[in-house]
């Protein structure tokens, strides 16, 4: 038996190493790292479990794929079905914290782009500000 994780870019301090961003939509990682184990595991069967977004992910992956998928069986735990009733949820008490957060983590992701492409000091100054104001949070 192995195992893998499917962790999007910039998502739990992973690097951002492509142009898409993590995002509850995107299917395409995992669509990805399903052919690649197919691949690698011809025979055996292929089994996975997401949590919270990662579960969404997952359950959008399988529906897309229909009867074509790769998968032989599939466990959604904690998920938010309802994306937008979640994030209504979420705009609530704590959460001013956790946006906060992450725009600040968004700041850091995108100056970190910036440098790789040599922006200048300004460019990812203003960038860091608009990114923590945007989430309601003091500037950096």
């Amino acid at each position: 038996m192995d195992g893998w994780v499917v962790r999007g870019d910039s998502c739990a301090d992973s690097p951002l190493t492509t142009a898409q961003f993590y995002s509850a939509g995107f299917t395409e990682d995992m669509r990805e790292v399903v052919r690649l184990q197919r691949a690698r595991y011809p025979a055996a069967p292929l089994m996975a479990v997401g949590w919270s977004l990662g579960a969404n992910i997952l359950v959008n992956y399988v529906g897309e794929e229909g009867a074509d998928c790769e998968l032989t069986s599939a466990v959604s735990l904690c998920n938010p079905f309802n994306l937008p009733v979640c994030n209504a949820a979420l705009q609530k008490g704590f959460s001013k914290v956790y946006d906060w957060s992450l725009g600040s983590k968004l700041g850091s992701i995108f100056g970190c782009a910036f440098r790789s492409r040599g922006a200048t000091d300004r460019s990812r100054s203003e960038l860091k500000h608009g990114a923590a104001s945007a989430a309601g949070g003091p500037p950096p």
